[in-house]
């Protein structure tokens, strides 16, 4: 018996996302943040805000994985944003890139901050004031 493992694309008139499935039922489709997920974010959210969302939208993905989808990308929800992001932290990530949330702060107490935690591990290679550091 041979089974094709190469997906069908099959897109729905009503879902803005691209939907395929494979002879298992599975379906694996881009979702839209704003389509039957999480509450849209406000104009310009905080870290606090920008954080329950992913959270929110994590629990979405896990009833849409219950239901039978295969989830490949969540698309930003940030208005005329046409990013998608696989994995959770990388989409608070790119949030955070949109509205200036940097809550990495330099280990040296320099007065620079970072979106993410690998921007400030580049930074502290070359920070000035890591010659003068003295752990505590």
């Amino acid at each position: 018996m041979h089974i094709n493992a190469n997906p069908i694309y099959s897109p729905s008139s009503s879902d803005p996302g691209q939907s395929t499935s494979t002879e298992s039922g599975m379906s694996d489709t881009t979702i839209d943040a704003t389509e039957d997920g999480p509450q849209p974010l406000s104009p310009n959210p905080d870290q606090v805000e920008v954080d329950q969302w992913i959270e929110d939208m994590k629990r979405h993905r896990a009833m849409q994985v219950k239901d039978g989808f295969r989830l490949s990308a969540v698309r930003c929800p940030v208005a005329g944003c046409r990013g998608t992001q696989r994995n959770p932290r990388a989409l608070r990530d790119h949030l955070y890139f949109h509205f200036s949330i940097k809550p990495h702060r330099c280990d040296y107490g320099c007065a620079i901050a970072f979106e993410t935690e690998a921007k400030k591990n580049r930074h502290l290679e070359t920070c000035p004031l890591a010659a003068q550091w003295v752990p505590h």
